[in-house]
C-alpha cells in the first residue's frame, strides 16, 4: 500500500504544480484540513490508519480523476509552410538535446507552430516530448523553473529557485528521452539577466536530458550582448548550435490558407486580401505575408457575413 500511497503523493503534487492550486484550496475542495493534505504531500508516513486502508489516498485520487486538468489544445488548422519546416527541424534538433534560437518578425508562424507541436505532444502517452513556456514578463528564476514545473507535471514543494531547480533536475535525470524545453517571447527577460543565466545553467546541469530552444522577435537576438559586466559568452557558445529566422509565407503558401479558411472567396477578393497583408522584411528585403493580419482579416470577413446574413 504505501508505493499506491507514493504514486498518488506524487501525482497530487503534479496535479497542484500544473494547476497552481495550493494546499489550501486542495482541503477546501476536497473537505480535509489544509494540515492534512500539507502532512500527506510532504511526508513519507501519514496516519496508521490510512497506512493500512490507504483512505485518504483513495480519496485524493478520485477527486483527481473527476477534475481533470485540462490540456494543452490545437491552437487551430495547421498549415505547412517552409518556415514551419524549419520550425520543426529546430524542435527537433532541441529534443535531441541540442540548443536553439529561433527568431524572427511579427506574423512567421512561430508561436502558432509552437503552440501546435506542444499540443500534439501533450496529447501522446507518456512523457511529453516539448516543454513550451510562454514568457509574460520579466520573470524571476523561480518563476520560470515553477512554470518550467508545470509544463512538465512535476510537483514541486520548495520556495527557492535553487531547491525549484534541484527537483525539476531530478525529474529531467529520471526521463526516458530527453524533452525539448521552449521559451517563447523570451525577449520580454532581456532585463533579467539571473533568469537567464538560471536557464542557461539548468540546460547545462540536465546534461543532455533537456534541449534548450529560445524563440521570440527580432529582439531575441539581444539577449546574448553583452551588458551589466554580463558577457553571456556561455550562452553565445551554446545558442549558436543553431539558428534560423524565419519569415511569414510566401503569398503561393499564404493563397492555400486562404483556400482552406474561405473556399468560396473570389480570386480577385483573395488577391487584394493579399496584397494589405504582404510586407516587406528589412533585412533580406523580401516580401512575406504576415499570417497575423491574415487571419484577422478573415475573421473580420466572416464576421461580417455572418452579419448579412
Amino acid at each position: 500500500m504505501m508505493g499506491a500511497q507514493t504514486t498518488v503523493r506524487e501525482k497530487l503534487r503534479s496535479y497542484m504544480s500544473r494547476s497552481g492550486m495550493t494546499a489550501r484550496d486542495v482541503a477546501e475542495e476536497t473537505g480535509y484540513t489544509r494540515s492534512t493534505i500539507v502532512q500527506f504531500i510532504s511526508s513519507s508516513h501519514f496516519g496508521c490508519s490510512d497506512r493500512e486502508t490507504g483512505a485518504t489516498a483513495l480519496k485524493l485520487c478520485s477527486w483527481m480523476e473527476e477534475n481533470p486538468l485540462p490540456i494543452r489544445e490545437l491552437p487551430g488548422k495547421f498549415y505547412e509552410t517552409a518556415a514551419t519546416r524549419e520550425i520543426d527541424r529546430l524542435i527537433a534538433h532541441a529534443k535531441a538535446g541540442g540548443w536553439g534560437e529561433l527568431y524572427g518578425p511579427a506574423g512567421g508562424q512561430k508561436t502558432f507552430t509552437l503552440q501546435t507541436r506542444a499540443a500534439e505532444a501533450a496529447m501522446v502517452d507518456g512523457e511529453p516530448a516539448i516543454a513550451l513556456i510562454e514568457v509574460m514578463g520579466a520573470w524571476s528564476p523561480r518563476t520560470l523553473f515553477k512554470a518550467l514545473a508545470a509544463e512538465l507535471g512535476i510537483g514541486l514543494l520548495y520556495n527557492s529557485a535553487d531547491d525549484c531547480q534541484r527537483g525539476i533536475l531530478r525529474a529531467l535525470r529520471r526521463r526516458k528521452s530527453p524533452v525539448a524545453i521552449v521559451f517563447d517571447e523570451a525577449d520580454l527577460l532581456y532585463g533579467r539577466i539571473d533568469t537567464l543565466q538560471a536557464m542557461r545553467r539548468l540546460a547545462d546541469l540536465a546534461a543532455g536530458r533537456a534541449g534548450l530552444l529560445v524563440a521570440g522577435n527580432e529582439e531575441v537576438e539581444q539577449l546574448f550582448e553583452p551588458r551589466r559586466k554580463s558577457y553571456m559568452e556561455q550562452w553565445r557558445s551554446r545558442i549558436e548550435q543553431e539558428k534560423i529566422r524565419v519569415l511569414g509565407p510566401t503569398r503561393a503558401e499564404a493563397r492555400a490558407m486562404i483556400s482552406g479558411e474561405a473556399p468560396h472567396l473570389a480570386p480577385e477578393k483573395a488577391d487584394r486580401l493579399l496584397d494589405g497583408c504582404t510586407v516587406k522584411d528589412p533585412v533580406t528585403k523580401r516580401d512575406y505575408v504576415s499570417t497575423r493580419r491574415l487571419f484577422n482579416a478573415l475573421e473580420v470577413g466572416r464576421r461580417n457575413g455572418r452579419k448579412a446574413n
